[in-house]
């Protein structure tokens, strides 16, 4: 599926906002049967020793066209004309732990030895039913579109199996009519630690969070919950996802995570550690920058794009993994990574769909003074003012024209298509400035720019026969940020009032699959990440990697500063790797359980999209889907 936009919406969902708590404390003085969240286990339970692996069975996306003409029309003029579009259902996933739990309680005094446990930490694990009510607020205003539930929850030894934890509240019979499926389901902790039981039990929310991508079957697009989330307004699915402008994302421009993890203390339960290091991991992998926070709320995530991201950093999941206590080291910050590496691969493909798909006219990775002053033609040194657009005053008759539902309690702000969202404003500050999406629109932005800064003196000069395209793309895409920035604000000025046709190449061309291929993968890398179980850097020499393809040009050497020892490195190739429920959510019968079996693991199925036509057709949809994968920006 490609999309050519995602939006940062205003938030006008109420997420325990006060008027939620009002919804809270009202649905709590209606609650059924009584709660002890100090003795959740029935007496009346009766392990079984057979373990059967647990399938979340989500029909796909029902939305997946093949027709690339309509989709790049759309991405080049912002003009829908394919056919109808389809929302489809959503599941919902949620972290959840019983943290009164005597069991709990046992393990984690056992492996919190070394740590001194605060009052303010015992309170993050204690278990406040808040589950019950967040289920219950889904049902209520999201129901319709909610494919499966999914509850992650501990699980513990026991002899020759495991004991799951079972929310005592849940009525574990409770099926869906339209499919016949236990509406709530529940996966845990041993079967998303696939191959790693000997890394539980775990007490770290961001180690659960890193292995949520094991869950099998999820649907492409899922919502992820914590425990603690409320619906406050009815949703549709619109709100968080639609085919063409792709996935919602709720940031705060005013907080701004910064570059550089500070030094590990031992000490630190909160996430702005874990945010700090998985800034670092981004700003090696596309340029240092400050990136703004993710709000705490829904995160809408796609398991096809997590697995991408956990095979360009499987080294760093796989040690947050072996966390069992969040701040015992570095750790990854999944639902901040996702958010930022889709904003950075939507600016990272506009970049390269313009330096090499449109401006290498030849594919030979090497600019020409004829291409290169076709380049100059296009981007002008000085001063460069925005231009209106159209895309987010157009965008509600454009999902009707798709035959989509209007999003019922979001507003778009900014969409991918009108560029970067925050756009460097003053590079030659200590701390660079970006500007705010959700203020500073498209024609009230200003950039200034010097083409030979960020091209270099020999891009300039007519009597050099050759620069390499790679080192071009590499300055501008990953070295000086502002100069990226600048370049995609220029280009998008260039399209038009809606598209992105300036970075394109025409639609006649036709590319060379190879070529596609390999600027595909193509990335960079400032330095591996490598700190010890402490938190210590560890000192390394500068990568020698570097890329060549086979279209009769070596692909140059690029050397590049990084950030972090300001020593020169070379290029380091990169490897992209129901409304109409029967029965209702709580078990009001007595002896209820609150454990069951769980499996030892699960297997993670990637599905891929099959290619058919002709050859021309298939060069045209791997163009496209290299330029546009399917994730884009805010």
């Amino acid at each position: 599926m490609i999309s050519s936009g995602i939006t940062i919406p205003r938030r006008t969902i109420l997420l325990a906002t006060f008027l939620s708590i009002i919804w809270f404390t009202y649905q709590y003085n209606a609650n059924v049967g009584e709660y002890s969240p100090v003795s959740p286990v029935s007496n009346e339970f009766t392990f079984s020793t057979s373990i059967a692996p647990v399938v979340i069975d989500s029909s796909p996306t029902s939305h997946d066209p093949k027709n690339t003409t309509w989709q790049e029309t759309w991405t080049a003029l912002g003009i829908f004309r394919g056919p109808p579009l389809s929302i489809s259902t959503l599941d919902v996933v949620y972290s959840w732990v019983n943290g009164s739990d005597p069991r709990h309680l046992d393990l984690m005094a056992k492996y919190s030895t070394w740590r001194r446990t605060s009052s303010k930490e015992a309170k993050h694990y204690r278990d406040y039913d808040e589950l019950r009510y967040s289920v219950r607020s889904v049902e209520s205003m999201f129901g319709k579109y909610v494919g499966n539930i999914v509850v992650v929850s501990a699980d513990y030894e026991q002899g020759d199996h495991r004991e799951g934890q079972v929310p005592q509240w849940l009525n574990t019979t409770w099926k869906s009519k339209e499919t016949g499926k236990n509406r709530v389901q529940m996966v845990h902790h041993s079967q998303v630690f696939v191959g790693k039981n000997d890394l539980l039990p775990t007490f770290n929310s961001l180690a659960i969070e890193s292995q949520i991508v094991n869950i099998n079957g999820l649907s492409e697009q899922f919502l992820y919950f914590n425990d603690d989330l409320f619906l406050g307004a009815p949703l549709l699915p619109t709100d968080f996802y639609t085919p063409l402008f792709g996935f919602v994302f709720h940031t705060e421009q005013h907080l701004t995570v910064a570059p550089f993890p500070r030094k590990w203390g031992g000490k630190d339960p909160g996430e702005w550690f874990a945010l700090e290091h998985t800034n670092y991991l981004l700003s090696q992998r596309f340029g240092r920058r400050n990136r703004v926070y993710v709000s705490h709320s829904t995160h809408i995530l796609s398991p096809s794009i997590l697995r991408e991201i956990v095979s360009q950093w499987k080294d760093e999941f796989d040690a947050t993994a072996s966390h069992r206590f969040r701040g015992e080291a570095p750790e990854i910050h999944t639902t901040f990574m996702f958010t930022h590496y889709i904003i950075e691969k939507h600016r990272e493909s506009l970049l390269k769909a313009f330096f090499f798909y449109k401006m290498d006219v030849n594919h030979d990775n090497s600019y020409s003074w004829s291409e290169r002053s076709a380049i100059l033609d296009y981007l002008k040194d000085g001063r460069a003012p925005g231009a209106k657009r159209k895309t987010i005053s157009s965008y509600k008759s454009v999902i009707a024209e798709a035959s989509l539902p209007q999003p019922r309690n979001t507003t778009y702000v900014w969409s991918a298509s009108d560029g970067f969202p925050y756009q460097i404003k003053s590079p030659a500050s200590s701390r660079p400035e970006f500007y705010d999406p959700e203020k500073v629109k498209p024609e009230a932005r200003v950039c200034e720019i010097s083409l030979e800064y960020c091209f270099g003196r020999d891009f300039m000069k007519r009597k050099v026969k050759n620069v390499s395209v790679e080192n071009v793309f590499m300055s501008v895409a990953y070295e000086k940020l502002e100069c990226g920035d600048c370049i995609i604000h220029m280009l998008v000025g260039l399209s038009g009032k809606k598209g992105v046709k300036a970075f394109l190449p025409k639609g006649n061309v036709e590319m060379d699959t190879d070529y596609i291929e390999w600027v595909d993968n193509l990335g960079w890398k400032a330095k591996k990440s490598k700190r010890d179980v402490n938190g210590t850097v560890e000192k390394e020499e500068p990568s020698k990697a570097t890329t060549e393809h086979d279209l009769g040009q070596k692909s140059a050497e690029n050397n590049l500063t990084d950030y972090d020892s300001q020593e020169s490195s070379k290029l380091e190739e990169s490897k992209p790797a129901g409304d109409d429920s029967q029965g209702s959510l709580e078990n009001n019968s007595t002896g209820h359980d609150d454990t069951q079996e769980s499996s030892g693991s699960t297997e993670t199925n990637s599905t891929q999209d099959a290619g058919n036509g002709s050859d021309h057709e298939e060069k045209c949809d791997r163009l496209f889907e290299s330029v546009f994968p399917k994730y884009t920006a805010i």
